[in-house]
């Protein structure tokens, strides 16, 4: 659902009039490796990839005990995640498609640094009817405690490189986003104390 939330803020951030637009350029979910793929080699546009989740030590702390000595629960556990991601961009690298991309990015995830209710409702209620997405119509990210917040991540060279010598493709204009905290809690139905 985060990843979606994303790619819904993104696509509206490139139907906007804005100078040096790219023509057709789309948002997709890929793994880079898919990138160099022959459908998406001769486009342009922005791939989201979630390629870490960290666990939030600061959510995970607050959790009270979940279990009585009987093994009965309490209250439902709750996981609290970090997502990373690598947002990469693509396209004629002559006519500087990826390095305009790479603007849109950065303008539209300032603009929306905080995943509101109504943004997470609004990419739900747009991508659960697509065969791939239909697992969104049941998700509760609008409803969370804790509203995902985006930042930008800073890696070193040495630690982009890894990252994409790891994902065994040629490096593509990228940046890396931090999504923190994701809350994923236990479909347990807690007893009556």
């Amino acid at each position: 659902a985060v990843t979606s939330t994303i790619r819904y803020v993104l696509d509206r951030s490139l139907q906007q009039p804005h100078a040096g637009p790219v023509g057709g350029a789309n948002v997709t979910t890929l793994r880079p490796q898919e990138l160099a793929g022959s459908e998406v080699a001769d486009t342009s546009g922005i791939n989201i990839f979630c390629f870490q989740a960290t666990p939030n030590h600061a959510w995970n702390l607050t959790d009270l005990p979940t279990r009585r000595p009987d093994g009965s629960p309490v209250q439902r556990p709750v996981a609290a995640v970090d997502l990373h991601y690598l947002l990469t961009c693509y396209g004629d690298e002559a006519s500087l498609e990826p390095q305009r991309l790479l603007g849109r990015v950065v303008g539209a995830l300032a603009a929306t640094s905080v995943l509101t209710r109504d943004v997470v409702a609004a990419a739900l209620d747009l991508y659960d009817d697509d065969t791939e997405t239909a697992f969104l119509a049941s998700s509760d990210l609008a409803d969370e405690v804790e509203l995902v917040k985006l930042a930008p991540m800073t890696l070193s060279l040495e630690e982009m490189s890894k990252l994409w010598g790891v994902l065994d493709t040629p490096y593509l204009l990228s940046l890396t986003y931090l999504a923190t905290v994701v809350l994923i809690v236990a479909d347990l139905t807690p007893s009556a104390g």
